[in-house]
């Protein structure tokens, strides 16, 4: 399984870079005892997994049997604000395209 990596851009957009790494690869580049530490969030359907690592916070975003969005971030409210900006954007993407 593969995971997108969301860095932000300019004008607040998120660009994606699409990485073929694998689930256990990603975690074994966290701390492990940050795994202990992840916190689990849901928004409008999407799971948010918040986790340390190091100086930066990861959120992984994914609707249920999907493959995880990757966001980093300085802080936890920044990664979790990313997240539901991200969220926001799939939603209002998903509703322009009907």
């Amino acid at each position: 399984m593969g995971f997108s990596l969301l860095k932000p851009g300019s004008a607040g957009q998120f660009p994606s870079a699409d990485l073929s790494i694998s689930w256990g690869a990603l975690q074994t580049m966290i701390d492990p005892h940050s795994i202990q530490d992840a916190e689990f969030v849901e928004h409008r359907g999407y799971q948010i997994r918040l986790s340390p690592s190091g100086l930066e916070w990861l959120a992984f975003v994914a609707l249920p049997k999907q493959r995880p969005t990757l966001i980093l971030a300085a802080d936890r409210a920044a990664a979790l604000a990313k997240a539901y900006e991200w969220i926001e954007g799939q939603r209002t993407s998903e509703e322009n395209a009907r």
